[in-house]
């Protein structure tokens, strides 16, 4: 069953400025205890999972069993005071040619702080127009909420192109990031305003083991927006660990499928991996849907092939634009 992969990353240190290094140090560092020295872990940062040219993502794929990736920029340079060597356009572009080395199998979406980019609108069509991106990316958990008015010309900037907006919902794994402007009722606005516009719900609200309250808040707020896509990136990596509890997982995704429809479910999973749990955690979260029916059948939930092909790629190829 083909498998696309609505939420990925590809992590390269010049995209990094030092304070983000810094934060994703801090976390190393502090996931034990005693702590470590973050000093000492900080030339480190980024070492295993560097992929300069596309080739250790391309790699991971085919181990993951995913055959098409969408990758997602941060623009992170106002969350952490300061910006990464390169300007946020050529780090876009470097993405979107990246995503072109791949035909087929990479695709990018362009990712901008609406808040402090001269020409970000105008920007973003190019990004569209020239250099193949295929969405907008917005991580309000920087600082700013999704309905703000200065967000509204991007959104209007993406239906005109014909373009999803994927939107980050749920909390925060790194230090230095703002979870309060990350609740799902916040794109809520959005879908009254732009009825037309297809969102996409990153993580649908659950971003950690403790934020079930708020994909609750997601799925009932894409219920009634009919132009809203629930998506489940993250929900299978070591901070959410949604495989522990199969029995509320498949409830979860019953929930979800009874409210909005496997025709507006999207398959994600946040990778790269930081460490080989992840890792493998990915390639089982991969299998799982593959085989959904069957293992949803054992919890007494019905899942058809058809639903589940929406899921795995069919509503990505639709809403993206993929055949």
């Amino acid at each position: 069953m083909k498998v696309i992969d609505t939420h990925r990353h590809i992590w390269q240190r010049r995209c990094w400025s030092e304070s983000v290094k810094k934060a994703f140090a801090m976390v190393v560092a502090r996931k034990q205890f005693p702590f470590l020295d973050h000093e000492e872990i900080l030339p480190h940062i980024g070492e295993r999972i560097e992929d300069l040219d596309g080739s250790k993502m391309i790699r991971d794929m085919d181990e993951e069993g995913v055959d098409v990736s969408i990758i997602h920029h941060i623009d992170w340079g106002m969350a952490f005071k300061d910006d990464a060597p390169a300007t946020i356009e050529q780090l876009n572009k470097d993405h979107c040619e990246l995503a072109n080395r791949f035909p087929g199998r990479v695709y990018s979406l362009f990712a901008i702080d609406p808040r402090r980019r001269p020409g970000g609108v105008k920007m973003f069509e190019k990004a569209v127009t020239d250099w193949g991106a295929i969405g907008l990316n917005f991580m309000p958990p920087c600082g700013f909420y999704p309905n703000e008015p200065i967000c509204y010309a991007y959104y209007q900037k993406a239906l005109d192109l014909d373009v999803p907006v994927s939107i980050h919902t749920g909390f925060q794994h790194w230090p230095g990031l703002s979870n309060k402007y990350a609740r799902p009722m916040y794109l809520d606005d959005i879908g009254v305003d732009f009825p037309d516009l297809t969102v996409i719900v990153n993580h649908s609200g659950m971003d950690s083991r403790a934020s079930s309250g708020w994909w609750e808040e997601a799925v009932g707020v894409a219920e009634t927006k009919l132009n809203f896509y629930l998506e489940v990136a993250d929900w299978q990596k070591s901070m959410v660990r949604a495989m522990d509890d199969m029995a509320e997982l498949v409830r979860k995704l019953k929930v979800m499928r009874d409210a909005v429809g496997a025709h507006r479910i999207l398959f994600g999973t946040d990778q790269p991996a930081i460490n080989q749990t992840d890792f493998e955690l990915t390639k089982k979260w991969v299998e799982l849907f593959e085989d959904l029916p069957n293992v949803a059948r054992k919890y007494g939930v019905d899942f058809s092939r058809e639903e589940t092909e929406l899921i795995l790629h069919g509503n990505a190829e639709r809403i993206f634009r993929l055949n």
